[in-house]
């Protein structure tokens, strides 16, 4: 627990006048009229205001001090933040478009400005055949729904096929693929850069290297894949320069490449392709999925947008060369960290001037300069922290304007291009090209956010260090686990003192950490490469002298045998699925469980619980006979069915015998509970 803040001193108003009145004997004996009326005691009640402030002062930290201690860790309160969008472009003809160009919600709303250069192709997507044969381009065209391009079942060899209506002609193509959640995918994109930055560095700047094998970020971490097209030569070959920003179809993200010179239309040995149009296709070279890949959309001539859009260059006038000028920008709110100030002073050009956001860290001799992004105003130093811009010398600042909340702008908010100076400067015969390229905004722009606090920023300071970034208990291990980033890690088990191969054996030291993907079904098991994910993310961070092991579960099947007996009238076809839908989810590893939050590794299956389960159904009068059948029994088992501390039950063939009522109410409702 924290300490608790001390109090410097806590005396009041009050104290201090009473304290120097009974000082007043002692210090003046000629001095006796203490009442309030005397001008003396008046003196003292105005010190003693005085000095009560200068104590409320002293119990305060100031907030320079405050973002001190917060360097120290690192931490230093966020600006507001530019708001990310993807926007597409549907043309009849080639085109190259530059990075810069400006567009902005319908009426007066916010502005937005493209950050790649992109070549557009009149190329268009009439067919997405996936991996089960299937051709869903309806669903990427609404995008109302999610479609799995390699189907439910993806192997080594399967392929999602991608048919454009004529062949890419220009020099290279831009892709952009929405999952689901693109905006927790920014999340997961920006950790997963982290953690390999992190690793990379330390195998730079240490000897002692923990990961040896770091992957780039932008592969997944078991599935390998091929982006490919159907050549004149009749075979498929490897796209040129691709950049597959996805992690196999799992991650929402860009596709890049270079267009060959030798497509051709058609693949005639393949079953559902159509001759007449131009096939690029994805295909798993090897690994496998946990949880089937699922796209709400992939469209072609994509280009990022962000909230933040050039303003013209402000000339703010010459220096009078006074301490802390103030000069106010012609738009806000200017985006932080995107001003360039130039000062000129005859033939010296000083463009090594700096923003700042505070007065901190800058002393006499440093050109910086303070920036309000909020109102757009710019202030220098004083001489002290900053200097000062010579008398006479010009001012010009280049900068930008957005950031915050109002970027989040909704899907299909973006359509306008703006036919200004701006984008006429960037393209040539803009006002005529720009009506032929129709914008589309498929989904919300997001990251917009405001300017943070410096109680926000001590907020996450304190959970900063409260997060565990070294293993040294099971439920370290298991919390480090679940936050492995780009892998679908659903509960983690740690165990102690267990070692894989021989599970009855104590092997002191031994940490075998048993995870379990965040994937449908009855048996959800993780590949070798999310066990070797995970792997990585915690050696990193164990404690000397650990061994780890990371392990699937152990699925031990159980078969409930039980006969129901039904209430009058109730439909017993109706009751029986009721009963196998209950028992199923409540043995689910992930769902099930008595809290309903995943089954407990190495939990043992009790039969009163199950006995509840079902007697509680509605339509069931009373259950007998029940029993739990694992795998090995000839016969139901009377009492609990035992698992091991590595293992998790998985729902069997369950043999219910639904019994009906009888047509006359029976005074002894009462049914023996033995087992068979």
């Amino acid at each position: 627990m924290p300490l608790p803040k001390p109090i410097l001193d806590d005396r009041t108003f009050e104290q201090l006048v009473d304290e120097s009145r009974n000082l007043l004997p002692r210090a003046a004996p000629a001095w006796t009229d203490h009442n309030v009326s005397d001008p003396g005691i008046t003196q003292i009640e105005l010190l003693a205001w005085l000095c009560e402030m200068g104590l409320y002062r002293l119990d305060r930290t100031p907030d320079e001090a405050i973002r001190g201690f917060l360097r120290l860790v690192g931490i230093t309160p966020a600006p507001a933040q530019v708001a990310q969008a993807v926007v597409t472009i549907a043309t009849a003809a080639q085109q190259s478009l530059p990075a810069g160009l400006q567009l902005r919600v319908a009426g007066d709303g916010p502005v937005f400005q493209t950050t790649a250069a992109v070549d557009l192709t009149a190329a268009k997507l009439v067919a997405i055949i996936n991996g089960a044969g299937d051709d869903v381009i309806l669903l990427n065209e609404t995008g109302s729904a999610t479609f799995l391009p390699f189907g439910i079942d993806a192997k080594p060899g399967t392929a999602c096929y991608f048919g454009f209506d004529a062949p890419f002609a220009t020099s290279s193509v831009c892709w952009h693929a929405w999952t689901p959640t693109p905006e927790a995918d920014a999340d997961t994109r920006r950790r997963l850069v982290a953690e390999y930055e992190e690793v990379e560095r330390e195998r730079s700047e240490t000897c002692a290297v923990t990961v040896r094998d770091n992957p780039p970020w932008w592969l997944h971490y078991d599935v390998r894949t091929a982006w490919e097209y159907f050549a004149t030569d009749g075979t498929w070959k490897a796209l040129p320069n691709i950049v597959d920003e996805t992690r196999a179809l799992t991650l929402s993200g860009s596709i890049r490449f270079d267009v060959p010179a030798d497509q051709a239309p058609g693949d005639g040995a393949t079953d559902g392709l159509d001759p007449a149009l131009h096939f690029v296709r994805c295909r798993i070279l090897r690994g496998n999925f946990e949880c089937a890949s699922a796209l709400s959309r992939i469209a072609i001539n994509a280009i990022p947008a962000a909230h933040a859009a050039d303003a013209p260059i402000a000339l703010l006038g010459t220096s009078r060369g006074h301490a802390q000028q103030r000069y106010a920008l012609p738009q806000s709110p200017v985006v932080a960290g995107s001003t360039q100030l130039t000062v000129t002073l005859g033939a010296d050009v000083q463009s090594d001037w700096r923003e700042v956001r505070e007065w901190d860290v800058s002393g006499p001799h440093d050109r910086d300069y303070l920036v309000v992004p909020e109102r757009g105003s710019i202030e220098f130093g004083n001489g002290r922290r900053g200097t000062v811009a010579a008398a006479q010398s010009t001012l010009e600042m280049r900068y930008q304007i957005g950031g915050s909340t109002p970027g989040n702008v909704q899907a299909r908010s973006l359509e306008v291009w703006l036919d200004d100076a701006h984008n006429q400067a960037l393209v040539p015969n803009w006002s005529l090209l720009a009506p032929t390229l129709a914008l589309q905004q498929p989904f919300a722009a997001f990251g917009g956010t405001e300017a943070e606090s410096l109680k926000a920023a001590v907020a996450r300071a304190i959970e900063a260090t409260r997060k565990v970034s070294v293993a040294l208990t099971l439920a370290d291990f298991e919390r480090i686990a679940l936050e492995t980033p780009g892998v679908p890690v659903g509960r983690v088990r740690a165990l102690a003192d267990h070692f894989p191969v021989l599970p009855c054996f104590r092997a002191a030291g031994s940490i075998s950490v048993v995870v379990i993907p965040d994937c449908r079904g009855p048996r959800p098991m993780p590949t070798d490469g999310m066990r070797a994910a995970v792997h990585r993310q915690l050696t990193r961070r164990r404690s000397p002298g650990t061994e780890l092991h990371v392990v699937a579960p152990t699925y031990v099947t159980v078969r409930v045998v039980a006969k129901l007996h039904a209430d009058r009238g109730a439909d017993l076809d109706v009751l029986r699925e009721a009963a196998i839908t209950a028992i199923d989810t409540y043995l689910n590893p992930l769902r099930g469980g008595p809290a309903g939050e995943g089954w407990p590794v190495g939990r043992d299956v009790y039969r009163s619980e199950v006995l509840a389960l079902l007697a509680a159904l509605p339509g069931v009068t009373s259950v007998t006979g029940l029993g739990l059948q694992i795998e090995g029994d000839d016969e139901p088992r009377c009492g609990n069915a035992p698992l091991c501390k590595d293992s998790l039950p998985a729902p069997g063939a369950h043999r219910l015998a639904i019994v009906g009522a009888s047509p006359l109410r029976l005074i002894d409702r009462s049914h023996p509970h033995e087992c068979p």
